[in-house]
């Protein structure tokens, strides 16, 4: 790279963290936070990367903005660098102040950073000015200990950012702070860890000591590495062009949580309610289903789409279930009705509300 394109180079932040740590509502602050003050309107350019055919984050985001681009259907890390490197290109022909990359949530850092500094190397004009792992305060251990992606995250990690602290009791909050600060240190002693509550804060300049670490650890990636692959990890596409009944979703999503719990990651989805305005946003994570929201209504698709994530379990039983439970049945799969009438049915199923 020249000295001429090393002085204009875009700073590059990569956001990862595992599926439902929070990455997305981070950048929804960021970019509220750039409306409100106008100073700061459209410096930041978000490219989206989401594991599943179906992208629903961009569309989770603010506003419709063509600074926002989703690049879907693979993590970047499995898959060629080029539709990123492409991306890039384009962004940065309208000259933002800075961009955020946000990693599917089964991304490993290190090889979008490979992919990213290669380019450099051929004349991009960026760097990375740092990796972002948002790390969910409620589901951290079990996730840390369970899943090898988000131990790679937080090896990659540059700043941990600690997320839905605000869902624990305040007398528990300090000491849920320390344990989880221990169990990053073990990962990645050069960490900078901190509250993700002040969205601009995550995206300052790193300390001396944090600086880079990620950058000088990056892995290349190989194109050619079959091995490399999520494939424990199933990615459900629920569709429907009819708006739901809220009484029916709710059903279904409660049905959908206590039948496939232990195999449940992540559920996003923006849908239309019978008798709403407004599109409605649907996200879980594990257990916890999370309040409705009120999507943007310029930015919701015309269908409702929902995105569920599921661990060693085919992606036929989730859509094979919902197709049941909205009126398509398929052979040897009960609807509705013998699903949740069946007297042989477990009793006293927990209601979980939207």
């Amino acid at each position: 790279m020249s000295q001429d394109q090393e002085t204009r180079a875009t700073s590059v932040f990569l956001l990862s963290g595992f599926l439902g740590s929070g990455k997305t509502t981070l950048i929804r602050r960021v970019l509220e936070t750039e409306k409100i003050d106008r100073s700061k309107q459209a410096q930041t350019a978000v490219i989206v990367n989401e594991f599943g055919a179906v992208g629903l984050d961009h569309r989770m985001m603010a506003e419709a903005r063509d600074d926002i681009v989703d690049v879907s259907g693979g993590c970047f890390c499995c898959s060629a660098s080029t539709p990123l490197i492409e991306t890039l290109e384009k962004i940065l022909k309208k000259e933002p102040h800075q961009i955020i990359i946000e990693t599917s949530g089964l991304s490993d850092p290190q090889r979008v950073m490979g992919s990213i500094l290669t380019a450099r190397a051929n004349g991009l004009p960026v760097h990375i000015a740092g990796v972002i792992v948002l790390l969910d305060s409620i589901n951290a251990i079990d996730t840390i200990r369970n899943n090898e992606e988000a131990r790679q995250q937080l090896a990659s990690a540059d700043r941990v950012g600690l997320t839905k602290l605000d869902r624990i009791a305040a007398d528990q909050r300090d000491a849920m702070i320390a344990r989880l600060t221990a169990l990053v240190k073990q990962t990645n002693p050069l960490a900078d860890i901190r509250s993700a509550e002040l969205p601009d804060e995550m995206f300052t300049s790193l300390s001396v000591k944090s600086a880079g670490f990620a950058e000088q650890h990056c892995v290349v990636p190989n194109l050619n590495d079959d091995d490399h692959r999520h494939n424990r990890i199933a990615c459900s596409i629920l569709e429907s062009q009819s708006p739901f009944k809220l009484t029916e979703l709710q059903e279904f999503l409660n049905f959908l949580l206590d039948r496939y719990g232990n195999s449940f990651i992540r559920l996003k989805g923006i849908v239309r309610v019978e008798g709403a305005d407004n599109p409605q946003i649907i996200q879980a994570v594990g257990s916890h289903l999370a309040s409705m929201e009120k999507a943007h209504p310029i930015s919701a698709p015309e269908a409702s789409q929902i995105v569920v994530f599921t661990e060693n379990l085919p992606k036929s039983a989730v859509e094979h279930l919902f197709a049941g439970f909205f009126g398509n049945a398929v052979n040897d799969v009960p609807d509705r009705t013998a699903l949740l009438d069946n007297p042989l049915s477990i009793p006293g199923m927990p209601a979980r509300r939207p």
